[in-house]
């Protein structure tokens, strides 16, 4: 049966496992009713706040943070100690319905950077530094393109 409050979703069990003891860090606004209703909940499944990010397997963030994501400590060592990533919390939304754009309010949590492949970078961090992504496409998109190139050219599967 889908969790039923400010935070409707039906991935939660899917999400959040009932382990007792899972250590967890939590990125919101701490007058939110989402941030009190989402520790209840994680309360309930044996979840353990602790205050060493390093130990932490679910990261949550709320929604609210998503536009200063490079502004959370820790995350990119999150990511690549695989821990799960977790995004909750209510949004406003548009969509285009007959060629008219309408509002739409959801709410619930989803799994964030699953692989830890996904750069993702906000306005003002790009704003804060224009080549940043010139540096991260020279360093890891260019070898692997070159490898292609020199791989094809190997095996003789070049364009003609």
């Amino acid at each position: 049966m889908p969790y039923n409050g400010v935070l409707l979703s039906d991935a939660i069990n899917n999400l959040i496992p009932y382990v007792k003891g899972v250590p967890y860090v939590l990125h919101s606004p701490g007058e939110s009713l989402e941030t009190v209703e989402m520790e209840t909940i994680l309360a309930t499944r044996g979840a353990v706040r602790t205050s060493h990010a390093e130990a932490a397997k679910l990261v949550l963030i709320h929604r609210l943070c998503l536009p200063c994501l490079n502004y959370i400590p820790g995350l990119t060592e999150h990511k690549r100690r695989a821990a799960d990533i977790l995004l909750f919390g209510s949004y406003l939304d548009y969509e285009i319905m007959d060629y008219t754009v309408h509002s739409t309010f959801g709410s619930g949590i989803s799994k964030i950077f699953p692989n830890a492949g996904v750069i993702c970078f906000t306005m003002d961090h790009l704003l804060e530094q224009p080549l940043h992504i010139r540096h991260i496409l020279v360093y890891s998109v260019w070898p692997a393109f070159s490898f292609h190139l020199t791989f094809f050219r190997i095996l003789g599967l070049h364009g003609r």
